[in-house]
């Protein structure tokens, strides 16, 4: 075998690299290399269980509310540790619960338990909320003295003592990763050896507030009906409970059967082991079965299945999964702090989805909640993203599969009927089965983009790994479908450019105070709705492109190529004014933490910051936002965009600072940080594309690109050390860096490339090569490895002052 380094030298002032190319034997290689003990891979030298130790959440003081609690969840199931309070809000009745501050709450949970009435209930947060399961409670004979707690990253678990005025009590817990259980193990000593337990069933009702009592407002009686017509513009009925939980023992199992008005329901079915040391093993599983009652025979099941693997096998395969979850990327950040923040949303993805599992929503564990439902305007499609570049694709696959497994919901969703022939539509919000007619929620009937949204999501999903027939037979379709929703309503004006009629940008006013009603139809500015949306304009535009692409791609004649092609080259300039890009034709820009009238710069880079002639216009439309988006995703997000890395980490530290917890809407907030390190829209690869000036290190191991590519770079005193990447699918290669000349590019062969602007050059690798990237005679040991640990910054989180 050979192997080639090849110098790339630059000539100051030129735009141009002089390449010269030394070919080396095997045997010269392995005396340069073998005997400097450098390789042309990188080397991993990551201790997982040390690193993630200083990542850990600590609590020294115990949690009293799920925001603050140690979480645990496999994709279904959920579990949050806290502490119970004197009296307890109920979530979704005006009155308290009465309860001691001598327990210990083991709040559980089950993504798909919601119940399932149609939409004459009313919306999915009231028809078909996910609903809270329940507490276990674990009761203390003592006052609580003294409380710690500790969420090991690593291994998935929480452990943790109660102190007492009469003993401890010692517990460890943890969903586990694969089989549908949950494990609690205690230990008691001194006073507290006789534990107690109860558990604390929620009412099977939605959790948004208020609801039904309240006459005045929601669908409680004849007078809620009445309002929430007003309010809603579609008919309801008055509210029916589902029936009582019935608590009861069956053998050696204890079950709580909830079974829902329309059929069928949900079981927690737990068993507790006691043994002769005085500790205790509690098994918890939770089922639901819909329209036939199957769950508890699925819950005891469960149960059994984890007696007869052990406690031990059963520990052992939760760990094998966990331990290979979190080496499919490594990042190392300056910032200890974020760094934390960064792996505590890692291991956040690794609770909240499974490939089988659904769309991931915004408060899996977090119950009870208001947002009790699938949000189709934003939050979803923003958990998906860090998936892509994290190497975890394969959890990325329940976005993916929720189209696919209920494209027959997605055409049933459309309005009026007779377009169902051929168009796909989704609504602003609806559960797992994706029900979410055009009509069901009057607030939001012009609502459109999201379902192309979500199609953003599957493309991103297919650059990543760039497997054609992914394209073919599953991407393509849909996409054709929800757009052809919108060719149902395209129009030509008089100045021959297509135009869109009036459609929502989400949230761009109080929808939920004002809406057209439907007797009226009316449309315009006071209800948030515009003609020529830059929300649609954007995701329509980009949707015939990636159509056009995908033809081109895959060699395929469509009869609607014409038409693709046609908006993409009549389609309507997206509306601006001196103050940027407006929200649509009739509304300038006003306040709100929704960006999506931004939509052509970020995430679809339709205007992006290397188009010269658009630089102005961006800058404008976002100077405008500074300040006025709020924190977190989206404007740290739009500033990674154009490179802006100094405003990207201050929106992020707004995000996080001062925050000793991570709080349940924090979930899964670390694409602006991948963002920092990698992009790869456009084609290129840009590598610490927007560092801030505070992180003059970083190190990121196997983040992946569009294309189809792994990369790996070191980044040291404010310049990039060395670059490796490796390729999945063989996809042309064109990498953007700071690293100056002249370079070398150790590989295993001849390495082709060429220059394409100064620091930007293509690279030609085939399938399954990699090559790594480095400044002439410095060349680097080539080594994956934690920065330093910042002193006091260690396990920032939790509650630990």
């Amino acid at each position: 075998m050979k192997f080639q380094i090849i110098s790339l030298k630059v000539t100051s002032g030129r735009s141009l690299f002089l390449f010269s190319f030394l070919l080396l034997s095997v045997s010269s290689i392995y005396n340069v290399f073998a005997q400097s003990g450098q390789q042309n891979s990188v080397e991993d030298n990551i201790d997982w269980p040390s690193f993630l130790n200083r990542h850990d959440l600590v609590w020294k003081l115990p949690p009293t509310a799920a925001d603050d609690a140690g979480m645990l969840g496999n994709g279904f199931l959920g579990m949050n540790v806290f502490k119970e309070l004197a009296t307890t809000e109920h979530p979704s009745k005006d009155k308290k619960i009465s309860s001691s501050d001598k327990v210990i709450r083991f709040a559980v949970d089950r993504r798909d338990v919601y119940d399932r009435r149609d939409l004459s209930w009313g919306w999915t947060s009231y028809s078909r909320p996910r609903i809270h399961v329940g507490d276990f409670q674990l009761h203390t004979e003592g006052q609580i003295t003294g409380f710690n707690m500790r969420l090991d990253l690593y291994n998935a678990e929480l452990r943790g003592n109660i102190q007492t005025n009469k003993g401890e009590i010692r517990f460890r817990a943890f969903v586990h990763a694969t089989m549908q259980v949950m494990v609690i193990e205690l230990e008691p000593t001194g006073g507290e050896n006789q534990l107690k337990w109860t558990f604390r069933p929620y009412e099977a009702i939605t959790t948004r507030k208020d609801f039904p009592p309240r006459a005045d407002y929601f669908p409680g009686n004849e007078e809620g009906v009445k309002r929430y017509y007003s309010n809603y513009g579609t008919e309801v009925n008055t509210y029916v409970p589902n029936p009582q939980p019935v608590v009861k023992t069956e053998g050696e199992f204890n079950l709580c059967i909830q079974e829902l008005l329309t059929g069928g329901g949900y079981t927690t079915a737990w068993q507790k082991v006691d043994h002769q040391s005085g500790k205790q093993t509690v098994y918890i599983s939770i089922a639901m079965s819909h329209p036939e009652l199957t769950s508890p025979s699925q819950a005891k099941n469960s149960i059994r299945k984890a007696r007869e693997t052990g406690i031990d096998k059963l520990v052992s395969t939760h760990r094998e999964w966990w331990h290979n979850f979190y080496p499919c990327s490594f990042v190392s950040l300056p910032d200890t702090k974020i760094e934390s923040y960064y792996w505590i949303q890692m291991y956040k993805m690794g609770c909240v989805t499974r490939p089988d599992a659904g769309m991931i929503d915004a408060h899996f564990c977090y119950q009870p909640t208001f947002w009790n439902y699938l949000t189709h305007n934003d939050g979803t499609h923003l958990r998906h993203y860090p998936l892509l570049p994290t190497n975890h694709l394969d959890l990325g696959e329940s976005l993916l599969n929720s189209l696919d497994n209920h494209k027959a919901q997605l055409r049933l969703n459309v309005r009026p009927v007779e377009y169902q022939e051929d168009s796909y539509f989704l609504g602003h919000c609806s559960q797992m089965d994706l029900i979410s007619p055009l009509d069901m929620d009057m607030r939001y009937e012009r609502e459109w983009g999201n379902l192309l949204w979500y199609l953003h999501n599957y493309w991103l999903h297919y650059r990543y790994i760039m497997d054609d027939e992914l394209l073919r037979q599953r991407l393509f379709p849909l996409l054709r479908g929800a757009v052809n929703f919108y060719l149902h309503h395209i129009e030509e004006g008089t100045d021959g450019k297509l135009h869109l009629p009036w459609t929502y940008s989400p949230e761009y006013v109080n929808a939920w105070n004002s809406f057209p009603r439907p007797e009226e139809k009316k449309y315009s500015p006071e209800y948030g709705l515009s003609r020529d949306t830059n929300y649609d304009l954007a995701l329509l535009k980009w949707a015939c492109i990636s159509l056009i692409q995908a033809c081109e791609r895959l060699n395929m004649e469509d009869p609607l190529l014409v038409k693709w092609t046609d908006i993409r080259e009549r389609l309507v300039d997206f509306p601006a004014d001196e103050n940027g890009y407006m929200v649509g034709r009739d509304i300038p820009y006003i306040w709100n933490r929704h960006y999506s009238h931004l939509f052509m710069i970020y995430p679809l880079y339709l205007i992006n910051w290397d188009q010269d002639e658009n630089r102005e216009i961006i800058d404008r439309s976002l100077r405008r936002q500074y300040g006025k988006l709020g924190t977190g995703i989206g404007p740290a997000s739009l500033a990674t965009s154009i490179g802006r890395g100094n405003r990207a980490l201050e929106y992020l530290m707004d995000r996080i600072s001062g925050n000793q917890n991570v709080r349940s809407n924090n979930i899964i907030d670390i694409q602006p940080i991948t963002e920092m390190l990698i992009q790869s829209w456009g084609q290129k690869i840009r590598v610490f594309p927007a560092m801030p000036d505070a992180w003059q290190n970083a190190v990121f191991h196997n983040l992946r690109a569009e294309g189809a590519f792994l990369v790996s770079a070191v980044r040291r005193d404010g310049k990039t050390d060395f670059i490796r990447i490796k390729s999945l699918a063989g996809e042309p290669c064109i990498l953007k860096t700071d690293l100056t000349g002249p370079l070398e590019i150790a590989s295993q062969r001849k390495m082709d490339y060429k220059t394409i602007n100064e620091g930007e050059f293509q690279i030609y690798l085939n399938k399954g090569e990699e090559v790594t990237i480095y400044t002439s005679g410095k060349r680097p040991g080539m080594i994956i490895e934690p920065l330093p640990a910042q002193p006091g910054r260690s396990n920032y989180f939790g509650l630990n002052y």
